[in-house]
């Protein structure tokens, strides 16, 4: 019959598992420092790892290019809609990286630079 064959088969897997099962301890304090250690590595692993898009480096570029070619020919009105094009990848670079909270401040700033240029426009324009 083919029951015996297997339930002795399946026995000698359940006792080689138990004997490697016992071999293994590991101590609190054993687990806790691999823990601690997989953690460090981790932390300084993500410090140096932004995991930049090429997309993001790419928009940055034109952007950057295009704004500098628009500042030259005197257009302002569309160096700020290039600002405003800078956005997001500036966004994506601060959320990703350690310091979300640097895109508020530099939308700040932004909407400053923003407010003074249309105050500005309308002081010329009456």
């Amino acid at each position: 019959m083919w029951w015996p064959k297997l339930e002795k088969q399946v026995n000698t897997i359940l006792e080689d598992h138990k004997t490697q099962d016992e071999g293994e301890h590991r101590s609190e304090r054993d687990i806790l420092e691999e823990i601690l250690e997989l953690s460090r590595l981790n932390t300084r692993r993500s410090r140096h790892d932004i995991g930049m898009s090429p997309k993001v480096i790419m928009d940055l570029m034109e952007s950057i290019t295009e704004l500098t070619y628009t500042i030259e020919r005197g257009d302002i009105k569309r160096a700020h809609m290039l600002c405003e094009r800078l956005d997001r990848p500036i966004r994506y670079m601060c959320k990703t990286s350690e310091y979300p909270e640097l895109f508020d401040r530099y939308m700040m700033k932004r909407r400053k630079i923003r407010h003074q240029f249309d105050v500005d426009e309308n002081e010329e324009t009456t």
